[in-house]
């Protein structure tokens, strides 16, 4: 019989042989975790990991699709005639949830935004954000701007773009992990602007975390909500372990998720 550490070292190499990710450490230690993390959790083939759609960039062009189907496994879209402005679209409104045709678009969460598009930003042209550092630009589009920003301009910075998620508080909130070996520490902004609140730019009632200090404040969270967070973090490290070359630990990883209105947890993005 096959011994639990046998076992659990050959599911270890399944999951690296499904990644594109590097084999080697100082390849790995390279990696751009806001793009590239979707392919540990597709990899790792677990249920109940929730992602909206999420398109990522890199070198200049979509290189894949990442979404949580019916069946709450992680999906991956990789084939390029399944990745044009069209399908693209149809994926950020949920037409085709699952790979099930959807008559009906969702319904936008927030006046305005469809989606967001979120990557590295050279340092000195960055904003100083909530964060500690000014390392990440975002971008929000309605339907319009969207269908602007797939079919014509130029995708210069590696990133993600991503289905803007329903929340369950008053305002637009987010949930930030920071998660090292010995701890685990969370942490929740909001929106000081209503979601809707009209003659407010979109994109000063969307952001939490990375948007400037002032546009959103702390915010509690239930010792319940807390508890589920910790778990599926738990679960995380776990498949992100697997993926790993044997002489790398991972020694901090920023997590982002929201608590959508029927109290399911999404996970939105690893910060770099």
């Amino acid at each position: 019989a096959m011994s639990k550490k046998e076992d659990a070292t050959k599911v270890a190499d399944k999951v690296r042989k499904k990644t594109h990710l590097p084999r080697d450490s100082q390849g790995f230690i390279r990696v751009q975790w806001l793009e590239n993390f979707y392919e540990t959790l597709y990899a790792s083939n677990e249920r109940d990991i929730h992602i909206p759609f999420t398109v990522v960039f890199q070198y200049r062009r979509i290189y894949a699709a990442y979404y949580t189907d019916n069946e709450g496994y992680v999906q991956k879209v990789d084939k390029i005639a399944e990745l044009g402005p069209d399908q693209v679209m149809e994926g950020l409104k949920d037409l085709s949830p699952g790979g099930a045709k959807s008559a009906h678009p969702k319904p936008q969460p927030i006046e305005g935004c469809r989606a967001y598009y979120i990557y590295a930003k050279k340092h000195e042209d960055a904003f100083p954000t909530a964060d500690t550092g000014p390392d990440l630009s975002v971008e929000f589009f309605d339907d319009s701007s969207l269908s602007h920003f797939l079919t014509y301009r130029g995708k210069e910075n590696n990133g993600i773009l991503q289905q803007f998620q329903e929340f369950s508080t008053p305002a637009v909130s987010t949930v930030r992990a920071y998660w090292t070996p010995h701890y685990c520490s969370l942490e929740t902004r909001i929106n000081v602007n209503p979601a809707n609140a009209p003659h407010t730019p979109v994109s000063e009632r969307a952001v939490t975390f990375e948007g400037e200090l002032h546009h959103s404040m702390p915010y509690p969270l239930s010792g319940r909500v807390e508890e589920r967070i910790q778990g599926l973090i738990d679960r995380m490290v776990t498949y992100m372990s697997a993926c790993l070359p044997n002489n790398v630990k991972i020694q901090l990883m920023i997590l982002n998720f929201r608590i959508g209105a029927s109290g399911k947890v999404w996970f939105l993005y690893c910060s770099p």
